[in-house]
């Protein structure tokens, strides 16, 4: 039985082979919704991309919380699934998911199946796009953008402005960039 651990190297080893042209940034474990969820493993390089990885030993308690977590903040999901969840995943997640069959071969080796090719997913939301920037990150986006004055508001405040006068497409740009550089 492949533990989390085991697909998540294999998963990790793979996104670097198909990035490493790109300039990109891969982050494990990372927190989206302002820490009401987190992604096994995001990847930050043209797109946003969330993966969710669900190994033969989890249980899918979580999943609908996750899926509301992920569609608010990646341009594109994965599900990376075990053949034993395989079956319930697939009836659970939405349509614009991606889904990745994972198991061991016979050589005791991941491998790594695509089910279905993830779409782009319609519902991003500014708010969890910028739930993810650091403060500085957002005093810096409204300073360039020529708003003054910025040092004494709070993060949320700073997250209001501009989630009221900016595009989504700006937002996701500026974010996406902004972890990259991290």
């Amino acid at each position: 039985m492949l533990r989390d651990m085991d697909i998540r190297n294999a998963l990790i080893v793979k996104i670097e082979e198909e990035n490493r042209r790109t300039n990109f940034k891969l982050l494990e474990e990372f927190q989206i919704c302002d820490g009401f969820s987190r992604a096994d493993v995001a990847v930050a390089n043209g797109k946003f991309i969330g993966y969710e990885i669900k190994s033969d030993a989890d249980k899918l308690v979580r999943l609908s919380t996750q899926i509301s977590s992920y569609d608010k903040t990646f341009d594109y999901v994965n599900i990376v699934v075990g053949r034993k969840l395989f079956k319930n995943v697939k009836e659970i997640i939405p349509d614009h998911w991606g889904i990745v069959l994972v198991e061991n071969n016979q050589h005791n080796s991941v491998v790594f199946k695509l089910e279905r090719s993830a779409s782009f997913n319609m519902n991003v939301d500014k708010r969890a796009l910028l739930d993810l920037l650091w403060r500085e990150e957002l005093v810096r986006f409204l300073s360039v953008h020529g708003f003054g004055s910025l040092s004494k508001l709070s993060k949320r405040r700073l997250r209001d402005l501009i989630e009221k006068n900016f595009e989504l497409d700006l937002i996701k740009e500026y974010t996406r960039e902004s972890i990259k550089l991290r």
